[in-house]
C-alpha cells in the first residue's frame, strides 16, 4: 500500500487497502486527518481492492475529521470500494465526488452524498509507507 500526502488537504492511495495496507497507512492517515482543519479529498484511484479493514481506516479518518467540524471526501473509488464502503454502514462521515463513467449513479443507488469532479485535481508523487 502506498499513501502520498500533500498538505494541506489531499491524500493518494495505491495498492490492496486490506488489513496490511491499512494497517501500513494507519498511522499516517491518522496523524495527518487528526490535525487537520480544512476538507480532506481522499482519492482512491489507486485503489486495487478494499476489505473491511480498509473501510475501518477510513471511518476512523472521517470521524477524527468531523470532530475538527470538516469532512472526508473520497473521489474516485471504484466501484468494489463504493460497494464495500456503502455496505459498512458509514458512508454518513463521508462526502463522495462524482466519478467518471457510472459512479454518479452508483453513488445515488447508495443515497450518499456527492459534489462534481475538482477542475485541477493533480496527480501526486509520494513515497512507500
Amino acid at each position: 500500500m502506498k499513501i502520498v500526502i500533500e498538505p494541506p488537504r489531499q491524500v493518494m492511495l495505491h495498492g490492496q487497502l486490506d488489513s496490511k495496507g491499512a494497517g501500513q497507512i494507519y498511522d499516517e492517515l491518522v496523524a495527518f486527518c487528526r490535525n487537520s482543519t480544512a476538507k480532506v479529498t481522499l482519492d482512491m484511484r489507486g485503489v486495487e481492492s478494499c476489505t473491511r479493514a480498509g473501510c475501518g481506516v477510513i471511518f476512523v479518518a472521517a470521524k477524527l475529521l468531523q470532530r475538527n467540524g470538516v469532512r472526508l471526501q473520497i473521489t474516485h473509488a471504484p466501484s468494489a470500494t463504493l460497494k464495500m464502503i456503502s455496505a459498512r454502514g458509514f458512508e454518513h462521515l463521508l462526502t463522495f465526488e462524482a466519478c467518471p463513467g457510472n459512479h454518479g449513479k452508483q453513488l445515488e443507488q447508495f443515497g450518499s452524498p456527492f459534489s462534481p469532479l475538482p477542475r485541477n485535481l493533480a496527480l501526486l508523487e509520494g513515497h512507500l509507507s
